[in-house]
C-alpha cells in the first residue's frame, strides 16, 4: 500500500474516479481508527467509493438539468439507484451502515475538556444518515 504524502494514510488506487478519491480521502481515515481497514478491505473500500462517485455524478446530473431545463419538458437524468443501493451495501460491510453508526454513537467516548468523557458528535451520524438517505426510524427517504 502507498502512502499518501508521508501520511498513514493509503493513497487510493489511481483508477478510481475523482469524486471516489475524495471520499476515500475522507473515510478511509474512520475505518482506519475503527480498525475496519486492512489490506483485505482495500477492493471493499474501494468499490463503496466508486458507487459513491457513480451516485454523485447522478445527483448532480439532475440538478444541472433542473437549473437548465426550467419548464421540465425534457426526461430528466435519472438519479443512479444502482449506485445507491451498492453504497448502502458496501457501507454496511465496512461498518458504516446506520446501525453500525448507533452502536458507534452509543458506545464511543471522546475526552472533552479536563480529561471528562463526552458523547461522540452527533454531526457525524447525521451525516452519516443524510448521505446514506436513512432517517432515526431506518426507513430510505428518496
Amino acid at each position: 500500500m502507498s502512502e499518501a504524502g508521508g501520511s498513514s494514510i493509503p493513497r487510493p488506487p489511481s483508477w478510481l474516479h475523482r469524486y471516489a478519491k475524495a471520499e476515500w480521502k475522507r473515510i478511509v481515515p474512520e475505518l482506519i481508527n475503527r480498525g475496519r481497514y486492512n489490506e483485505f478491505s482495500v477492493q471493499l473500500v474501494a468499490a463503496y467509493c466508486q458507487a459513491f462517485a457513480r451516485w454523485r455524478e447522478s445527483e448532480e446530473a439532475l440538478a444541472k438539468w433542473q437549473k437548465a431545463d426550467p419548464t421540465k419538458k425534457g426526461e430528466p437524468p435519472r438519479v443512479d439507484r444502482h449506485a445507491l443501493n451498492d453504497m448502502r451495501q458496501l457501507a454496511k460491510e465496512l461498518g458504516l451502515g446506520h446501525a453500525s453508526l448507533a452502536r458507534i454513537r452509543k458506545t464511543e467516548k471522546t475526552t472533552g475538556a479536563g480529561g471528562a468523557p463526552q458523547d461522540a458528535p452527533k454531526d457525524k451520524l447525521r451525516e452519516m444518515r443524510d448521505r446514506l438517505g436513512v432517517h432515526p426510524g431506518g426507513k430510505k427517504r428518496d
